[in-house]
């Protein structure tokens, strides 16, 4: 594999009004591939590549993670270019038919579907994208059946938002793999509190690099502590 990095569009949780909403692009080689595409990462992304993506991975049907796909459609529909891949959980695809595609009407003039501007590709345990192999596990996030991280074996483990999951990440990245990680500094049900990284290794901690949070000085707190955090445009060496 030619050498690989994974790219932040944004790393904020839903509330965030100043990180932007979690949005990565892993890259290697010809190979790019986009992990959730919520409200701020459509132009985002543009501004950043100068054009559309060519494939996206949706971790759960929350709107910060999958709300841009509606102004995606509308500018990759006009376009003569082919449709975009929406890898998507099985589980979640009624999710994002009913949250995104269920409009009688896509365009106000008619005569077209949501997924006339993508190639929805259901996914279950693993899957490839330009020659490489990506491997999907259901996390721990709101509800059972809801929500699913990313892999790349040798390179990267994307948790998406979840509670900790450590026999997961004991499974699936036991190589040296970059973690990022889900975090917040409030203890709820959702999400990673920060009070509950003790559940893993000092080995798997220092390969943590950690998104979601709200703002500037939540991301300064952590680092106090000594914890690695993404800032929206970082990148990464995988």
């Amino acid at each position: 594999m030619s050498r690989a990095k994974m790219h932040f569009l944004g790393c904020g949780n839903a509330h965030s009004k100043t990180l932007g909403n979690s949005c990565a692009v892993f890259e290697s080689g010809r190979c790019r591939l986009v992990i959730d595409f919520g409200f701020t990462s459509f132009h985002a992304y543009r501004d950043h590549y100068q054009e559309n993506p060519e494939a996206i991975f949706i971790t759960h049907g929350h709107l910060d993670h999958i709300g841009g796909l509606e102004n995606l459609f509308f500018n990759a529909y006009f376009s003569e270019k082919p449709p975009i891949k929406l890898y998507t959980p099985v589980k979640l695809v009624a999710v994002v038919h009913e949250r995104l595609a269920s409009l009688e009407h896509a365009l106000a003039e008619g005569d077209s579907n949501f997924w006339d501007a993508f190639q929805l590709i259901p996914v279950s345990d693993t899957f490839w994208h330009n020659g490489l192999k990506f491997k999907v596990f259901e996390n721990r996030h709101h509800q059972m059946g809801f929500s699913f991280g990313l892999s790349l074996p040798g390179r990267f483990l994307y948790t998406g938002d979840t509670k900790p999951i450590p026999e997961i990440i004991n499974t699936l990245a036991s190589q040296g793999e970059v973690i990022f990680h889900d975090l917040s500094m409030f203890d709820q049900p959702s999400h990673t509190y920060i009070g509950e990284l003790d559940r893993y290794t000092n080995n798997v901690l220092s390969r943590c690099i950690f998104y979601h949070l709200a703002n500037s000085d939540e991301q300064k707190l952590c680092e106090d502590k000594g914890l690695r955090v993404v800032r929206p445009g970082d990148t990464f060496k995988l």
